[in-house]
Order: structure tokens, then C-alpha cells, then sequence
């Protein structure tokens, strides 16, 4: 079950709409050897809203991921039709996106560990091709573990930039993120995450709509785990958005909270 607040962005002092969703998703695994950490794997997966002027969000995915003693590494590719999406234009529209990510982790020692990531995405918009765009980023983390399963904090960096087909919606942007990790009962897993988003557009035409503009957005996640046995888990997951921007249009909060269960086979 989804529940958003302020759905479609809207600042504080305009009439806001809030929207649930119900989602599901599947996810088949196959080890090709017992020998190796190697897993490949095929998700698909649909979200439907209670608004009627939004479509069904359908799901298709593949992947890989290595689980080994001192290594991590997992890619993604992900197809979404009909996403809801306000990456381009600052209005509501819906998309297409196509998106590769690449994670990959390496234990230096007992206690520390550090990763690179890396995203490529690009967005289709069916009734607004102006508004179509593609997005790469690389960044990098570090995560302590020496405190075991009680507290893992985690720091990181990311850097990337939008370049779309209106040059007034390009933009350079800088993710800077604390992640906390913990486990304080054998069957509850935490998550905090605080994140601070940085956007500043690179169009250089004194006349453009966003010439000189910059955004900065603050979020704060939380995601809850908890196993009830060996094939059910129940999650929880909140998010909370403080959006600030030169524009006035893009001052806004929103929220989402999402709960549910996870079935393993």
C-alpha cells in the first residue's frame, strides 16, 4: 500500500491532492553454480493509483548480482511504462524510463568498506517529446561496520547531469547522503537516510525560464524490516521531502509512506 502527500508537488499555498497506490512485484532468481556468489535474475511488477487520471505503472526488469566475501557487485536494468514523473517542464506528465545501475562494493578490512556507483537513465514522454531527457551520474561511499549488527553509518557523494531536448531543463546535480544501518533485535532491520540534493541549471540565456536557477532539496527516509519467519517479512517505508528552489513554483513538502509484505521462496 502507498499513500502520497502533495502527490503532484504543489507549493504549500495551493489546493494539494493526496493519492494511494497499490503495488506489487516479482522477482525470480537462478544461481547458474552452487560453487559461485553469482545470481541472475527477472522482476516484473505493477502500481495502480486511486486517481483516475493516472495510468497503471507496469514494471519489467533484469539483472545480476555477486555476493562475495570481500566483493558486492549488483547491475539493474529496469523498464517503467507509464511512471508518473515531474523530472522535466516542473508540470506533472508521464513517462517511459529505461534505467541501468551499477553498484559495486569492496570490503578493505574488517571494519571498513567502500563502494562506486554508477546510473544511466533516460525518460520518454509520450504526450510531451520536448520534455525527454537523459540523466548519468557517478558517485561513492564509504561504510563503517565495525560496530557490527548495533549501528553501520555510511557516507556518500554523488555527482550527475540531466541533458534534455529543451537546453532550458539541463542541469548539473550533486547528492551528498548519511545512511544508518541497524539491527538492534534479530528480527527488525533499520534504515535512516538523510540526503541533501543540489541542482543548479546550466542554461546561459539571460531570457530562459530557469537561467540562474538552483534547487536544493533535504529528504529523510526510513525503511523497517521485520522477518516473522523464514518466508514472510513486513516493511515499512517513509519518506518526507523539503523542496526548495530561485523558482517559487518549486518550493514545496511531500511525503509517502509505503507498508507492506515480502514473500520469499
Amino acid at each position: 500500500g502507498l499513500f502520497w502527500d502533495n502527490f503532484f508537488q504543489l507549493p504549500d499555498e495551493e489546493p494539494q491532492d493526496d493519492v494511494a497506490g497499490l503495488r506489487a512485484e516479482g522477482r525470480l532468481t537462478w544461481r547458474p553454480s552452487e560453487e559461485r556468489p553469482l545470481a541472475v535474475f527477472a522482476e516484473g511488477g505493477a502500481t495502480a493509483y486511486d486517481d483516475s487520471a493516472l495510468d497503471t505503472t507496469l514494471l519489467l526488469g533484469a539483472g545480476l548480482v555477486w555476493d562475495g566475501e570481500d566483493d558486492d557487485l549488483d547491475v539493474g536494468l529496469r523498464l517503467e511504462l507509464d511512471r508518473p514523473s515531474f523530472e522535466a517542464g516542473d508540470t506533472f506528465g508521464t513517462a517511459d524510463l529505461l534505467d541501468l545501475g551499477v553498484v559495486y562494493a569492496h570490503r578493505l578490512s574488517g571494519d571498513w568498506e567502500v563502494s562506486g556507483l554508477a546510473e544511466t537513465y533516460r525518460l520518454e514522454y509520450e504526450e510531451s517529446p520536448g520534455r525527454d531527457n537523459d540523466f548519468g551520474s557517478l558517485g561513492a561511499a564509504v561504510r563503517y561496520r565495525g560496530w557490527g549488527y548495533d549501528l553501520s553509518p555510511e557516507l556518500g557523494v554523488e555527482l550527475g547531469r540531466r541533458d534534455a531536448v529543451d537546453p532550458d531543463e539541463d542541469h548539473d546535480q550533486t547528492d551528498v547522503w548519511l545512511k544508518l544501518r541497524s539491527a538492534p533485535i534479530p528480527p527488525l532491520y533499520l534504515t535512516l537516510r538523510l540526503r541533501h540534493r543540489l541542482r543548479d541549471y546550466s542554461i546561459d540565456d539571460p531570457l530562459a525560464g530557469n537561467f540562474g536557477r538552483e534547487d536544493d532539496r533535504n529528504q529523510v527516509t526510513l525503511t523497517a524490516d521485520w522477518e516473522t519467519g523464514d518466508l514472510l517479512t513486513w516493511t515499512l517505508y517513509y519518506a518526507w521531502e523539503d523542496a526548495d528552489s530561485t523558482k517559487p513554483s518549486r518550493v514545496f513538502t511531500t511525503q509517502l509512506l509505503a507498508v507492506g509484505a515480502r514473500f520469499a521462496f
